[in-house]
Parts: structure tokens; C-alpha cells; sequence
């Protein structure tokens, strides 16, 4: 264990000064209750919060995955009610699904500040690029002046867990991007989707498996010892399911995903999993390092 705490200390010492910054500021007492992010945080170089174009090229790939997965268009926004699950400091998708034919955009999130994302500086560094970078690969389809309109009354982001939020409408499409191994517990989230239209939700979920460091390897540290110990110290951050523990919580209420992309890296040569794992996983499940889920939505 003493291996694991210096490890994850060499990976925080690689991260950005900026980002130490805020990490210390959140740990300072009542900065749980202060904004999760500064403007000036999220615009700073080498932020991915300021590069929406990975939101874009995401979409491309899920797109392309869906339709290798089950032949048909999955990811249509088209007049679509769009629910993001965690969208972050700059709304995660609900601006990219807006320019792409959304009708609305609701995310929860706790730690989104509408303050934050009202800065003129947003729309100038952050929206205006993002509004170049999707006209460039889907068209002109709006003018910036009707996107960025569109971004401030047609997206509405719930400061709260997606189990209080007050939903406009039942979803259509349901997106989700390195949250769902954030949720405690994940069957809360499942159970919402289910009393939202359940089986017929069309469904995009990513995740990120990997110890959420920036370590050499994606699972340094993750299984040397039962999950217990790992969340003693780092508790409420990453809950620690594997593959199929996701798929069984949302089969629990009735909503099947299927694996559209896995993508998996070797584990630790010299740092064997602690038999709590081997008990239950083999390495094929171990070595996931991240997986795109879908659910293609049944016909009503």
C-alpha cells in the first residue's frame, strides 16, 4: 500500500499546477461548497474542458460504433430530448446536441455553476470555437448568434444527482461520458432511466474503468487490495465496478446494454491482483480499461 500512496502521488505531482490548485482549493475547508471550477480553470491551456472538439470527434465515433453494433441510426438528435448524466463545467454535450437538431438538452450535474458558464468569456473562448470546429464537420446548420440562443434556452443543467432532478419530459436519448463509474450507487441512476421510458430509451454510456490517474498504466494501484481498502482512501470518487457489474445494474431494471467498443490494456507485471479480485474476475474483465455501452431503444 505504502507502493500505491507514492505512486499516486508521482501522478499528482505530474498534473498541471492549475489543477493541483484546484484540487487543494476544494480540499480547503467549505470548498465543497464553493464552484467546482473557475473560468479561468476551465479555459486554461491544455484544459480539456476547452476543447470541445473532443466532444465532436466523440459523438463521430459512438455514431460509427452504434451503427457497426446494430445496423441502424442510434444517435439521432434530431428533435430529440436529450439527458446528459454529468455533463461538467461547460454542459458536456448539450451544446453540440443543440447545433445537431436537438429540441432540448437537460443535464444534472452537481457541481455545474450557471454563473461560470454565463461569463462572456465562455461564449467567446469556448462556444464560438466549438460553433467553427461543428460547422466544419456537419455544416452550416445555425449561425453562431442561433446557437448560442439556442445554448442559453433550450439546455438546462439540474445542480444536483440525476435521482433529484426535476426532468422536464420523459428522454429520448440518454448520454454519458466517464460518469457512470462515479455513481453511488449506480442502481439509483438505472432506476431513474427506468421510470423515464426504461427499455425504449435509446442509450450512449462510457466508461472509464482505469484509476483516474495519470499513472503509466490505467490500473496502477486499482487491485491490490479488495475495493474496501482502495476506497478508504479515495472515498466517493470512483466506485470501482467492473463491466459486467454496470450492465447488471441497469439489467436490474430492465434495460439491457451492449458492449459496442472494449478497449483493454495489460495489467501490472509486477503488482499481481490481490486474490479478491481473481476470486471473482478473470484478467479479460480486469484489463478493461474502458467500454462503450448502448442501449438501441425498443420500439414502442
Amino acid at each position: 500500500m505504502a507502493r500505491d500512496r507514492a505512486g499516486r502521488l508521482a501522478a499528482l505531482l505530474d498534473l498541471p499546477l492549475r489543477e493541483l490548485l484546484r484540487l487543494a482549493r476544494r480540499r480547503l475547508p467549505g470548498g465543497g461548497r464553493r464552484a467546482a471550477w473557475t473560468v479561468d480553470e476551465v479555459l486554461s491551456h491544455g484544459s480539456k474542458h476547452r476543447r470541445g472538439e473532443r466532444l465532436v470527434d466523440a459523438l463521430l465515433r459512438w455514431d460509427q460504433a452504434g451503427r457497426r453494433k446494430f445496423g441502424r441510426d442510434i444517435l439521432a438528435f434530431e428533435g430529440a430530448h436529450v439527458l446528459e448524466i454529468g455533463c461538467g463545467p461547460l454542459a458536456g454535450f448539450g451544446p453540440v446536441a443543440l447545433f445537431l437538431g436537438a429540441d432540448l438538452v437537460e443535464a444534472a450535474d452537481p457541481e455545474f455553476d450557471p454563473a461560470l458558464f454565463a461569463d462572456p468569456r465562455i461564449e467567446r473562448f469556448y462556444l464560438a470555437p466549438l460553433h467553427a470546429d461543428l460547422s466544419a464537420v456537419h455544416g452550416e446548420r445555425m449561425t453562431l448568434a442561433a446557437f448560442v440562443d439556442a445554448v442559453r434556452t433550450r439546455l438546462a443543467v439540474h445542480r444536483c444527482a440525476l435521482d433529484a432532478a426535476p426532468l422536464g419530459r420523459a428522454p429520448d436519448l440518454v448520454l454519458s461520458m466517464s460518469c457512470l463509474e462515479h455513481v453511488f450507487p449506480l442502481e439509483s441512476v438505472a432506476a431513474v432511466l427506468a421510470r423515464h421510458g426504461g427499455p425504449h430509451l435509446r442509450q450512449f454510456h462510457l466508461v472509464d474503468f482505469g484509476n483516474h490517474y495519470p499513472t503509466p498504466g490505467p490500473f496502477d494501484g486499482l487491485y491490490v487490495a479488495p475495493p474496501e481498502t482502495y476506497l478508504a482512501g479515495r472515498p466517493g470518487q470512483i466506485n470501482l465496478l467492473r463491466l459486467r457489474d454496470v450492465v447488471a445494474a441497469f439489467a436490474a431494471s430492465g434495460m439491457t446494454l451492449a458492449p459496442a467498443f472494449v478497449r483493454r490494456f495489460a495489467l501490472p507485471a509486477d503488482a499481481p491482483p490481490h486474490r479478491w479480485w481473481r476470486e471473482r474476475y478473470g484478467d479479460d474483465e480486469l484489463s478493461v480499461r474502458d467500454a462503450l455501452l448502448i442501449a438501441p431503444g425498443e420500439s414502442r
